[in-house]
């Protein structure tokens, strides 16, 4: 009979792995460097919580960067929108006038 840390510890592996320590469905347990040897593998790859946060926080920060300029185009687009409104009306007003001028020529 196994003791109780052995089924403590195979309870751990079954909740870490997913399956009960037993090879090829042999009912021979795996030996303490092997499932070390496992743990170690598999804990070499893994992301803790704290490191996900970092890569988010990372790359929400490259984002927001791309559009830091956000508000500054948009004013510098409001501005050059007046500024070609601007010139139509002061053509308009031009041709208005050449118009003006025009008429009074030929009536005087």
């Amino acid at each position: 009979m196994k003791s109780i840390q052995d089924r403590k510890w195979a309870e751990t592996f079954k909740k870490e792995w997913g399956f009960y320590p037993i090879a090829g469905g042999v009912d021979k347990t795996f030996t303490q460097t092997e499932v070390d040897a496992l743990i170690a593998e598999k804990t070499r790859d893994t992301l803790t919580q704290d490191k996900v946060d970092a890569i988010v926080q990372d790359r929400l920060a490259r984002e927001k960067a791309k559009f830091s300029d956000y508000d500054d185009l948009r004013k510098f687009k409001t501005e050059h929108e007046k500024q070609l409104d601007a010139a139509k009306t002061k053509d308009r007003e031009d041709i208005a006038r050449a118009d003006v001028a025009e008429l009074l020529e030929r009536t005087l």
